[in-house]
């Protein structure tokens, strides 16, 4: 088997006896461009989402209550209310937020809002601020957070049956280097949310979002970001990641689970060659590792089923047109087995699975979709050929095979 695995077993077995495994606590760090986090949803209410200590005066009866749902521990709602200046129905422009986490919404600063309306909806917003987050066991953090209201008044909605939503995310992500068993570090960085809902804990396994220096430059620029993984591959090594709630606690150990080799194989024309191309593989148990789909070689992987979580091919064919298309699966399209060498198949041959929408089936007109499928039944999407999306062609034939209507897609 190969080299690269048995390499890798030995490295890891060098690993464990060498060194224990050091724990560190990632430092917050305010977003960049690479990853912005993902947004959340809240609804507000009429009454409080949670008991409190301690309310202030209001000067609106018609006052709504949200909860920001924040951390893992027991008390992982931080209230907001909306109130009125200048009574009811002057327009919300006023927000109390339980900021320390302490159910009482007395000790906490007011904030001021704006607001700007667009027909039946007022879109209101007010600058960033820090709230205290509470995980399990005990620990804290201290989070900014980045909030924005829409209401909704309908033609024939009482007064007080107005609806006014919250949309929230995180303005920091969880950033630094962590120990590597044999005294090396790899530098990482966690962001709340990107394949899941975010909550501020910075470890939900599938959910949240790693960026890893993979080619050791001690720099995350150009690395791609991928679901947060139970296991992941650094200096060329198979390695266990555990990740506390609030990234307070950090770890990196020599993985010691089953683990086979597994290969990219495209299968394109002649005329095509591949200029680049990456896809990275889960499965049901929150490991998740990228494959260099170009570079044709095998890799060291844990044992087990894959899904094509998220991928991105770049095809380059004779007449120099470049090909690019986002690749993802539904479905298993690989498995690996402890001690054998998986191979995974990507491209040809692809087939053109059209999809009518039943609303759509009477009259004159049907909407039709289509999903490009490849060898393993992996979908391919955002087709673009020299950067510009490509219209499939389309054929109708009735059930003798006669021609009802050909063109092009309208929409692609």
């Amino acid at each position: 088997m190969k080299t690269v695995a048995w390499i890798a077993g030995c490295l890891c077995l060098l690993w464990t006896a060498a060194v224990a495994a050091a724990q560190v606590s990632l430092d917050l760090v305010d977003n960049d461009r690479r990853f912005a986090g993902t947004i959340a949803y809240t609804q507000f209410m009429k009454a409080p989402p949670e008991a409190l200590v301690a309310e202030p005066p209001y000067r609106s009866d018609r006052r709504l209550y949200a909860s920001l749902e924040l951390g893992d521990g027991k008390d992982r709602g931080i209230t907001l209310v909306l109130d009125e200046k200048g009574g009811a129905g002057t327009g919300y422009d006023t927000l109390y937020v339980d900021a320390n986490n302490n159910n009482d919404l007395t000790d906490d600063a007011v904030i001021g809002m704006k607001s700007r309306k667009s027909g039946d909806r007022t879109m209101m917003a007010c600058a960033p601020f820090d709230v205290t987050v509470k995980y399990s066991g005990g620990a804290e953090r201290v989070l900014r957070v980045s909030v924005a209201f829409h209401s909704y008044a309908f033609q024939g909605m009482p007064e007080d049956g107005l609806e006014v939503a919250c949309w929230y995310h995180l303005l920091q992500h969880v950033e630094g280097s962590v120990p590597l068993p044999g005294g090396e570090e790899v530098r990482m960085a966690i962001y709340d949310g990107g394949f899941g809902g975010p909550n501020g804990a910075f470890a939900d396994i599938g959910a949240d979002t790693l960026v890893i220096d993979r080619n050791g430059d001690r720099k995350l620029e150009g690395e791609t970001p991928g679901p947060l993984s139970r296991v992941i591959r650094a200096k060329g090594a198979l390695l266990a990641l555990s990740v506390d709630p609030g990234a307070m606690r950090v770890e990196i150990a020599p993985y010691d689970g089953p683990w086979g080799d597994l290969k990219a194989v495209w299968k394109l024309s002649d005329r095509s060659g591949i200029v680049s191309g990456r896809v990275t593989l889960s499965d049901s148990r929150g490991i998740s590792l990228e494959v260099d789909t170009a570079a044709g070689q095998a890799v060291a992987f844990p044992a087990g089923d894959y899904a094509i979580t998220m991928g991105r091919i770049e095809v380059k064919d004779a007449a120099g047109v470049v090909y690019t298309a986002e690749v993802a699966s539904q479905e298993k399209v690989t498995s690996v087995k402890a001690g054998e060498q998986a191979e995974l198949e990507l491209g040809a041959p692809f087939t053109l699975r059209p999809v009518i929408e039943g609303a759509f089936r009477t009259g004159q007109y049907a909407q039709i979709s289509s999903v490009l499928l490849g060898a393993s039944g992996e979908e391919y999407s955002s087709v673009t050929a020299n950067g510009r999306g490509e219209r499939p062609r389309v054929q109708v034939l009735d059930a003798e095979g006669i021609e009802v209507a050909a063109g092009k897609m309208e929409h692609g």
